[in-house]
């Protein structure tokens, strides 16, 4: 089996998800529309509890509900999500916080993100893990496609079968190309993680300074606000 045949053989597994990019940006455009939807829904029914109702236990937990309704993460503290919402453009420092939540994480007595572990504090030690993600994509991107770059190395005598060549190329490319996106997806994260912990470290966008004051208990108004954002 040539290489012209390995190719033509390949070609509709690379086009077939190009050609399908619209109609999954679609799909995930309705999937995040979505949940903004849900969030919304719960954040107005949280005000609801909280304006109707006259025990104060319950006023507590609808003013928790509803700043986890609008921050999308069940895991973080009340304090952690009331500093979410205090920053300047909340909606899109919450969506890159969570991406950056593996390594980032919400110090509510500096008012401001930092990183998990001290290494990856270190500049060298961010270049290092990039470098070495980079290599991780570019290593697992060339086993992915090792059989058509190796088509050239094939015994001509041998009687490979178009069944057989496009299983073997499909058992690469299921192993490679998830890795190789994952190493790359993890490089271009550890960037954007890098960019929240620096902007809010600034002084001039420093999101929660010392010198403010402390959040006061949320009130029916700023729930109601926060709802309607």
């Amino acid at each position: 089996m040539d290489s012209l045949q390995v190719v033509f053989s390949v070609l509709p597994l690379v086009s077939a998800p190009l050609l399908q990019l619209p109609a999954l940006r679609k799909a995930w455009d309705e999937v995040r529309h979505l949940r903004q939807d849900r969030k919304k829904r719960d954040a107005e029914f949280a005000t609801k509890l909280f304006e109707q109702s006259g025990d104060v236990h319950v006023k507590r937990y609808a003013e928790e509900l509803a700043y986890a309704a609008l921050v999308g993460d069940n895991h973080l503290s009340h304090q952690q999500r009331r500093f979410l919402l205090s920053c300047e453009d909340a909606q899109k420092t919450i969506g890159q916080y969570l991406l950056a939540s593996v390594w980032v994480q919400i110090d509510v007595r500096e008012g401001r993100f930092a990183w998990k572990t001290a290494r990856h504090g270190s500049r060298a030690y961010r270049i290092a893990a990039q470098v070495s993600y980079l290599l991780g994509y570019l290593a697992w991107g060339c086993f992915a496609s090792a059989p058509i770059l190796l088509s050239n190395q094939y015994d001509p005598h041998a009687k490979l079968t178009g069944p057989f060549m496009l299983g073997v190329i499909l058992f690469f490319m299921a192993i490679g190309m998830p890795l190789a996106a994952f190493c790359l997806r993890r490089s271009y994260l550890l960037r954007r993680a890098a960019k929240l912990v620096n902007d809010s470290a600034t002084p001039s966008e420093a999101i929660w300074p010392k010198t403010r004051p402390e959040i006061p208990r949320t009130s029916q108004c700023s729930i109601a606000a926060a709802t309607n954002a």
